[in-house]
């Protein structure tokens, strides 16, 4: 039940999030690519913001660490993309 929970929400958080910052940074099409390229690290970087959400009190300030995160996971990966 747990890792159901974390498994989907993870998922879940990971991609909005990771929508959220990449729509305003690439085109539909690059955040898709890079989306499926990485989908493995943002699920898990999903599964860390659904922890977090389920802390008492923390849940409170999440939304905007979480979107720091993700924008930091974001650029991460663009650099690493453009990297030879």
């Amino acid at each position: 039940n747990v890792f159901v929970f974390y498994g989907l929400n993870g998922y879940l958080l990971g991609r909005e999030y990771f929508e959220l910052v990449g729509a305003r940074r690439l085109d539909a099409a690059g955040v898709r690519s890079l989306w499926r390229r990485y989908r493995g690290r943002l699920c898990l970087a999903g599964a860390v913001i659904t922890f977090l959400l389920s802390i008492p009190f923390v849940g409170w300030a999440m939304p905007t660490v979480a979107t720091a995160f993700a924008l930091h996971r974001f650029e991460s990966l663009r650099r690493q993309e453009a990297a030879p």
